[in-house]
């Protein structure tokens, strides 16, 4: 939808990225994941979808996605994709 309105989002000064990504590894991006987005990022801004958090007894209940939600806040937070 987005990108069929994206010439009436400009007009409006809208602001949002040329790029997606993620949707696909929703809860599950392993750092392999990460290494070969960041090797292939198209040029302009790029938003990645990510689900960090704690990985609690309550949210695995609560939602059945299995999602990997400390895993994800690592992936986040490690040195090895070279941040």
């Amino acid at each position: 939808m987005a990108q069929k309105r994206r010439r009436e989002f400009a007009l409006q000064d809208f602001r949002f990225p040329d790029n997606f990504f993620g949707f696909s590894r929703g809860g599950k991006m392993l750092l392999d994941d990460w290494l070969k987005l960041l090797r292939r990022l198209p040029a302009g801004t790029s938003e990645v979808m990510v689900h960090p958090g704690a990985d609690t007894q309550e949210l695995r209940a609560n939602f059945g996605w299995g999602y990997h939600w400390a895993r994800s806040c690592r992936r986040l937070l490690t040195r090895s994709c070279g941040f």
